[in-house]
């Protein structure tokens, strides 16, 4: 399959194409369920979504969604009963095997993804995934500085850099530098 990316602004109808872009892959083979992921940024994008989703396949299913259908078809080339089957099938998947409808955030695919290679990467089990920028520089600042007296060089450093900061009147506090 190749490579499609959206852009578009605020309320220009992304999850309702993304939406779409879901149930053509799952029509089209009622088995791409559980091989289809979709990634959002945020929880709440990631429930409308799967709201949507499950929301259109009701629709597909009972023959209300002619509008949908129509594309639907447009883009499988199937006709209108055979949309309704599939629908019924994948619904019937999804409600059967909700934990593998993979709608979620990046946050949470990055850390499954880690998570199943963290015996690889030799990280412990119980790894904590930070993704805040400023968590992380905090948590390698105090690493540091608890090292600066098992560290001559370190030490050294950071003291030269403190009386530089002194020097330029930028005070000694070189945490926040």
């Amino acid at each position: 399959m190749p490579l499609t990316i959206y852009k578009s602004s605020a309320g220009s109808g992304k999850t309702y194409t993304l939406v779409l872009e879901y149930l053509v892959l799952v029509l089209r083979n009622t088995d791409n369920v559980k091989n289809t992921l979709a990634v959002t940024f945020t929880n709440k994008a990631t429930e409308e979504m799967k709201g949507r989703i499950v929301k259109a396949l009701v629709s597909l299913a009972d023959g209300n969604d002619l509008d949908l259908a129509n594309m639907i078809h447009q883009r499988l080339a199937i006709d209108e009963k055979e949309i309704q089957k599939r629908a019924a099938i994948v619904l019937s998947n999804l409600l059967h095997n909700y934990t593998r409808f993979s709608v979620m955030t990046i946050d949470s695919f990055f850390n499954s993804v880690v998570s199943s290679i963290s015996k690889e990467l030799q990280i412990p089990l119980n790894f904590e995934l930070e993704l805040k920028q400023d968590a992380v520089q905090q948590a390698i600042l105090d690493q540091l500085f608890l090292s600066i007296e098992n560290d001559v060089e370190l030490k050294k450093i950071l003291t030269e850099f403190s009386f530089a900061k002194m020097d330029d009147d930028a005070g000694w506090n070189i945490q926040k530098n």
